[in-house]
């Protein structure tokens, strides 16, 4: 006879693991903010968004239907307007790991926190990402529109 109530038991210990998995990438995000907030003196946050293929802010060529997907993407949390830079693709997992990232012809996996941190050292240290995120930190917020009487 089927074993349902154990079935069901590994379904709650799976869904556990995979709820810390997700916890601990967020964590992960978190480090890594905490730590570009102190030495961009705030001027940088890496965030993860859902994006439309093809829309990049300055062409808008949409499929139909349109396809989504995650990226990585920084943003200068100090401008109200901020522009996005994406820095890498971001496909995450349901149970958590592996997530993969993909960004100047690289494509990683990554199975568990340390290799996540390794990745993600990886890609803010990749020149072009790095030229994004300065681009960003020499924004500056312009002034707000005098109103018309």
């Amino acid at each position: 006879m089927v074993d349902f109530v154990k079935a069901f038991e590994e379904g709650k210990e799976a869904a556990f693991k995979a709820e810390n998995a997700r916890k601990e990438i967020d964590g992960v995000f978190n480090d890594l903010n905490e730590q570009l907030n102190g030495s961009t003196r705030g001027k940088i946050r890496i965030v993860r968004e859902q994006l439309i293929e093809g829309e990049d802010g300055i062409f808008m060529v949409h499929t139909y239907p349109p396809r989504y997907y995650q990226a990585i993407l920084a943003i200068n949390p100090t401008i109200k307007k901020s522009s996005k830079k994406e820095l890498a693709r971001w496909e995450p997992s349901q149970i958590g790991y592996p997530v993969r990232i993909s960004w100047s012809n690289v494509d990683r996996s990554c199975q568990d926190k340390i290799a996540l941190e390794n990745c993600l050292v990886d890609v803010i240290k990749d020149p072009i990402n790095a030229e994004k995120m300065l681009i960003l930190i020499q924004l500056t917020n312009e002034p707000d529109e005098v109103e018309k009487k």
